[in-house]
């Protein structure tokens, strides 16, 4: 006959859910981010710049983000091909509820600066 386990000492509810619901923020963004696109996305598909769009120049590439919400961030990297259009505004707002939402075209992507020093392709 097995014998029980012994009890595991309760985590603090508020602790247990923030980190559950931290999990399925970021598996949504995983799972649905690439595939929003259209109206509700943070450019949409006529290509306007949405109003509180910056840059910052890293390694000598200007690269373009947005940033929404504070708090620990979580950062929206799309796929290739794409840009930050990618995440629509639904997923920015659920995820800046709770964080920061910063999302950024990769360079060469969206309004990003193409890097002149490297290669396209491997060879």
């Amino acid at each position: 006959m097995a014998k029980p386990r012994d009890p595991q000492p309760a985590e603090p509810l508020s602790s247990g859910i923030l980190r559950r619901s931290g999990w399925v923020i970021v598996l949504l963004v995983i799972f649905t981010g690439t595939n929003l696109r259209g109206e509700t996305g943070i450019i949409d598909e006529c290509g306007w710049k949405p109003v509180d769009d910056q840059f910052i120049t890293v390694e000598g590439i200007r690269l373009h983000y947005v940033s929404k919400g504070a708090g620990q961030a979580v950062v929206l990297i799309h796929g290739n091909p794409g840009f930050l259009q990618d995440y629509s505004a639904v997923v920015a707002d659920l995820v800046s509820r709770n964080f920061r939402a910063v999302a950024f075209d990769r360079p060469g992507h969206g309004l990003s600066q193409r890097p002149t020093h490297q290669e396209a392709t491997p060879e």
